[in-house]
């Protein structure tokens, strides 16, 4: 089904999925289902071909399978594993409060983000 299966990762929590019809498809599709790690996550018509999946675990992987449904019959895509990025702080301030407290050594403190 995933002719070019893509995914943009919007932070490391949240990825937006994207995918284009069947290039050959057993009549007119009448609706997508996509499924992360076997848990059905969309039921959606033949117009919906983008999914933003949110509140995934930093550093983790899922495994992603789209399945497209005509009067004929389905299609199932091969598996489409995408690995999220570790988690990173964000909004970090710049310090706020820099001190030199020797020749050799600096204190420094940032607000808490």
């Amino acid at each position: 089904v995933w002719v070019t299966p893509r995914h943009i990762i919007i932070n490391s929590t949240t990825v937006e999925l994207y995918w284009n019809p069947p290039e050959k498809p057993n009549g007119l599709i009448s609706q997508y289902q996509l499924r992360r790690n076997g848990s059905l996550l969309l039921v959606g018509g033949s117009d919906e071909q983008n999914f933003t999946d949110k509140n995934l675990e930093p550093n983790s992987r899922y495994i992603y399978k789209l399945e497209a449904k005509t009067g004929g019959g389905s299609s199932v895509s091969e598996d489409y594993v995408v690995q999220m990025p570790m988690w990173t702080p964000e909004d970090i301030r710049p310090p706020c409060n820099v001190t030199a407290l020797g020749s050799d050594s600096v204190f420094v403190a940032w607000p808490t983000p």
